[in-house]
């Protein structure tokens, strides 16, 4: 299986999680919005406020405590992943449908969206590789 379908497979099992994480051999996948409360979440992303939330803080200390390598999210995910990746200099990122418009550009940070994707549409990252899929364009199928 490729990369892209075993991210695929790892963030279904995030969203199916409680916590919104699910974490296998060293990689941690982060869920995008699944809720009231996620919504709210996703509105401190325009105002920096992403680190003071329990969606940040419970990933952030997962990755931290079980010695992850690599982070992996989609939507709301992706930017707890970005920050995640930014403060912990080991780890690496998949991104998917990220809604970040800023960051730090790093080799260690890889950007996914399809064309016409309303939330990752901002994104103006370098390292952004774009797709065209049939489906949801906000979908982190399909790569």
């Amino acid at each position: 299986m490729d990369i892209h379908g075993t991210d695929s497979d790892g963030l279904t099992k995030a969203y199916e999680s409680d916590n919104n994480l699910y974490l296998k051999d060293g990689t941690l996948y982060i869920a995008g919005t699944k809720g009231i409360r996620d919504a709210i979440t996703d509105t401190t992303i325009l105002f920096g406020g992403l680190q003071d939330t329990y969606r940040y803080k419970n990933a952030f200390l997962t990755a931290r405590d079980n010695h992850v390598h690599t982070v992996v999210g989609h939507s709301l995910g992706s930017a707890i992943g970005q920050r995640i990746a930014e403060k912990l200099p080991t780890i690496r990122a998949r991104l998917y449908g990220s809604p970040s418009v800023t960051g730090v550009q790093s080799n260690r940070i890889k950007y996914y969206r399809h064309r016409f994707d309303p939330i990752s549409g901002l994104n103006m990252m370098p390292n952004v590789e774009q797709t065209v899929h049939l489906g949801n364009p906000h979908s982190y199928r399909g790569f």
